[in-house]
């Protein structure tokens, strides 16, 4: 029970002005992933479909994550990306991860919106977030 909530109907958070970033990684052990994912889809369809949700509720399914901080990616940084939201009306499409080796930064990825991915742009640095961008995977 502490960990499944169901309640799909968020209108309450946002008539307040709620901004809500779920965040799950794809190696989560615990929840798992695909289940965050079934949660936004029911509260996207309670709440009258995408449009209706996107300037409150963003989802972020990111690559490589463990279940434990300190892990890889050792940064993202969802707490600020809500705080410019609710702040400055800035609404995340996008929150970079950084990759750490020892004290070192060895890679940043842009981790994007649910559905879309980050896709390389097929020139620059591999390991470099703005090599990057945001879309729907061609599969």
């Amino acid at each position: 029970p502490l960990i499944n909530s169901t309640k799909a109907d968020l209108s309450e958070f946002k008539a307040h002005g709620g901004k809500l970033i779920m965040y799950q990684s794809w190696r989560e052990a615990w929840v798992p992933p695909r289940s965050a994912i079934d949660y936004y889809k029911t509260v996207t369809a309670a709440m009258g479909g995408e449009n209706n949700t996107r300037d409150f509720l963003r989802l972020f399914m990111v690559p490589d994550m463990f279940m434990c901080p300190g892990m890889n990616p050792a940064v993202f940084d969802a707490l600020s990306a809500v705080k410019r939201w609710r702040e400055q009306d800035a609404a995340p499409d996008s929150i970079t991860a950084s990759y750490f080796s020892g004290n070192k930064i060895y890679k940043t990825r842009p981790v994007c919106t649910y559905p879309q991915v980050a896709i390389y742009q097929g020139s620059g640095d591999v390991n470099d977030a703005n090599s990057f961008r945001c879309g729907n995977p061609d599969w």
